[in-house]
């Protein structure tokens, strides 16, 4: 345990200790820096340094001493500061015998953090006097744990300055390669500047055909016909990248697979005498379609960084080549390429969902072809009651009552409207009163047998009687009652009490509520295929949930334009009795719309669904050729 004896030499402890971190700051050593940092905190006997690598996990990358059992215990406390984020302090159990009772063992832990999360931690085990002293410790860490942070810093932007350098030249030579027209000119101009910007002695670039690599191209070389031996050696090796999925460089370098087969590459190799090689194979969407192969001399290997940067050339430029070469193709070889596809997908293995769409598609084909069906025309229709009684005012007056509006269902004899009959009683008085005094008067020429005064009284008292009749009909008729049983189509006279009316003036219209007539609207491409006597059904908007049949009784020459067509008047009765139509239509008001559909007849399905586009067709033709 260090106590507080040792203090007077800390002061030129630390000194050398910034000295030696100083001379570390261009190339920082993680175990170095933790002896120096563990060095700076007087009270720590155990230290830990945990950093997270480029996979994600943390591992420990230094430890002080080298062989502690207390970095053990810091263990759990490095997990608990990783998941929260931030500085933990916890109370070790006092495992060292050389710890007194008075002294406390602590383990202290401080983050580093890099863009947002936690790229390490650092972990120290103190023996303390108090716990006073443990804010200068997490002080202490604080500050060194800018150190990791900057070391951790430098390795990242070297790494992504690297990235970018690639980024740039590689996305420099795409440049190049996209302007060209074809995939001829793009493969050339691409193998070429490899050649130069690597400085090879030969750049080849081939296409999978048939399962085997075919050379399409050399650098510096327009025709390679007279280079047999070399072009199948150059094929081989390209197939053995390919073969196997995986770049070769020969002589191998750092980081590239051991397992992998090189003997066309070594083959190549001693016929160019001893020649440095690279292969890529290239590959787009998952399918591999060629590869290429750079050759130099053999005192210029191929390092992991001029790999990587030909494998950021050939992942950017690739996609531009495959489809500058789909694009080249001839146009028969297009057709037949896309139905060999096709082909393969629809028997070939895998597409389950294209197969059982062709078999729906083909079972759908034969039911529409050979199936029957019910042709049926749909119609925009509405509904219309077979008549409508007028209701007109019988005399000139004064209305008193009304009893119904519009809408209000009434029964034969029942009150409609009632009109002011005072001055009409006044006037049956006035004519009774005349034709008591005629009556006189006529008996009393009787007796005086003055048959001159017996034939004037007698004109004047049938005069009399047609009077009061008269009266006595317009008094009855007053009161105007319903003629039927029915609806009230029009007519509300509730906001007209007092108000007069004229002679032969429009009062109410009621139609019958058992006759109705549909009256559908026929485009005149279909009124060829209706007959009268052809039976349907009708469905309203307003009552979907209910079906009427109807049959057509009249096909009317009546024509309306609707849309950009022309549409005939078809009319149509509903079935069954009128006591049926009472008791199962009593939902139904005249001006209801909705569909109508005719049964025509039984029909092919696929004649049934193309008619319109089969008389499309069919008057097209005609119009051009017929």
């Amino acid at each position: 345990m260090v106590n507080q004896t040792q203090s007077p030499q800390a002061p030129v402890a630390s000194q050398d200790h910034w000295q030696q971190m100083a001379s570390l700051a261009e190339n920082l050593d993680y175990q170095s820096w933790l002896e120096l940092q563990s060095g700076l905190i007087d009270t720590a006997f155990a230290s830990l340094l945990v950093v997270r690598d480029d996979s994600g996990r943390y591992t420990p990358v230094a430890v002080w001493p080298e062989a502690n059992k207390a970095t053990e215990h810091l263990t759990d406390l490095v997990e608990k500061v990783i998941d929260d984020g931030s500085g933990m302090v916890t109370e070790l159990a006092k495992a060292d015998t050389k710890a007194t009772s008075k002294n406390h063992l602590f383990g202290v832990a401080y983050p580093v953090h890099i863009d947002g999360q936690v790229s390490g931690v650092i972990a120290v085990a103190v023996n303390l006097m108090a716990e006073a002293e443990l804010p200068l410790v997490m002080n202490e860490l604080q500050w060194g744990a800018s150190w990791v942070e900057l070391a951790q810093m430098r390795r990242l932007y070297t790494d992504r300055q690297d990235d970018f350098t690639r980024l740039s030249t590689s996305v420099d030579l795409l440049a190049k390669v996209l302007p060209e027209s074809g995939f001829n000119g793009a493969a050339m101009r691409l193998i070429t500047e490899l050649a130069i910007n690597l400085n090879c002695n030969l750049v080849s670039l081939g296409v999978l055909e048939d399962q085997r690599v075919k050379l399409a191209h050399l650098s510096h070389s327009a025709d390679f016909s007279s280079h047999m031996n070399l072009v199948r050696a150059i094929e081989d090796a390209m197939d053995e990248s390919v073969d196997q999925r995986e770049a070769i460089v020969l002589p191998a370098t750092d980081g590239t697979p051991a397992n992998l087969v090189v003997v066309a590459h070594t083959t190549l190799a001693e016929m160019q005498q001893s020649e440095s090689l690279l292969t890529l194979p290239l590959q787009v969407d998952g399918k591999w379609f060629g590869a290429i192969t750079l050759q130099r001399d053999i005192d210029q290997p191929f390092t992991a960084d001029e790999l990587r940067y030909c494998e950021s050339v050939v992942a950017l430029a690739v996609s531009a080549l495959e489809e500058k070469r789909f694009n080249d193709r001839p146009l028969r070889k297009k057709v037949r390429d896309a139905g060999e596809q096709q082909l393969i997908r629809l028997f070939g293995p895998g597409y389950l969902g294209r197969k059982l769409f062709m078999s729906l598609a083909v079972v759908l084909f034969l039911l529409i072809a050979l199936v029957q069906g019910e042709y049926r025309l749909s119609a925009d229709a509405s509904l219309q009651t077979v008549s409508q009684q007028v209701i007109s005012a019988p005399f000139e007056g004064y209305i008193k009552d009304v009893h119904v509006r519009a809408g209000d269902l009434v029964s034969e004899g029942d009150d409609l409207v009632q009109l002011d009959d005072r001055d009409l009683l006044l006037e049956r008085l006035k004519w009774r009163s005349q034709q008591s005094k005629l009556s006189r008067q006529y008996q009393e020429a009787i007796a005086s047998h003055d048959r001159a005064r017996i034939t004037i009284l007698d004109a004047q008292l049938g005069q009399a009687k047609a009077q009061l009749n008269l009266v006595e009909s317009q008094l009855q008729r007053s009161r105007i009652v319903a003629p039927f049983n029915g609806l009230v189509v029009s007519g509300d006279l509730s906001q007209r009490l007092g108000g007069a009316v004229t002679h032969g003036e429009l009062l109410f219209e009621i139609s019958p509520v058992t006759a109705y007539r549909v009256d559908l609207l026929i485009k005149e491409s279909r009124i060829a295929d209706l007959q009268k006597g052809q039976t349907g059904s009708l469905y309203l908007s307003a009552l979907p949930d209910m079906t009427f049949d109807f049959s057509v009784n009249n096909i009317t020459p009546v024509t309306e334009f609707k849309d950009g067509a022309t549409f005939f008047v078809v009319e149509a009765i509903l079935h069954g009795s009128p006591e049926q139509l009472k008791e199962g239509h009593e939902r139904l008001r005249p001006g209801m719309e909705g569909i109508g559909k005719i049964y025509i007849d039984e029909r092919n399905l696929f004649g049934i669904w193309t008619r319109e586009l089969s008389d499309w067709m069919r008057l097209l033709f005609w119009r051009w050729w017929g």
